[in-house]
């Protein structure tokens, strides 16, 4: 069965690649969203469309002169993207270490931490496609990776510091009236 549906998923994704260059408008599914609905791995999925370009009787298939090169720039994103996600879970696992160890307080309960960890990401694929596109630049990447990670935990942070210190401020009395 899922090699039946492999086979069906790369069908469609080559047809669908077809249909746009000949002007057709297709629904717009995503690969991801293809696979995902199929079940299948993205990485046997390039391996069978791999096949199909090295395959000797690939013409019959009419696939389009930049078919080819279209597939390698799409195997590049997914791969610099698989690479900056797994780089994302070691920046929240070592953060995770050092507050274990209290260097540095860890704040909230699980619920606000996997917001706060999936508000990152987003924050991240928003400003990454915003500045680059989907232009596969892993070192520039990261480094916004970085960015948005740290932006997000010191935005906590220094929430949560300020909502301690007027809980503090208004046990003992001396807050202010507004």
């Amino acid at each position: 069965k899922y090699e039946s549906l492999m086979w069906v998923a790369c069908a469609l994704f080559i047809s669908n690649t077809q249909d746009e260059e000949n002007g057709k408008e297709w629904n717009g599914m995503k690969v991801s969203q293809l696979l995902a609905g199929c079940r299948l791995r993205i990485m046997a999925f390039f391996d069978n469309i791999a096949l199909i370009q090295n395959h000797p009787k690939k013409q019959i298939l009419n696939l389009s002169a930049n078919f080819n090169e279209s597939m390698q720039q799409l195997k590049k994103v997914v791969v610099t993207n698989m690479l900056l996600y797994r780089k994302f879970n070691q920046l929240w696992a070592v953060r995770d270490i050092v507050s274990a160890e209290n260097v540095v307080s860890k704040r909230g309960k699980k619920a606000v931490e996997t917001h706060l960890v999936h508000f990152s990401w987003t924050l991240f694929l928003l400003i990454k496609t915003r500045i680059n596109g989907i232009e596969p630049n892993l070192v520039d990447n990261y480094h916004l990776l970085i960015a948005c990670v740290i932006l997000t935990i010191e935005g906590h942070s220094a929430h949560q510091a300020k909502a301690l210190a007027e809980r503090r401020e208004k046990q003992s009395g001396t807050m202010a009236p507004s």
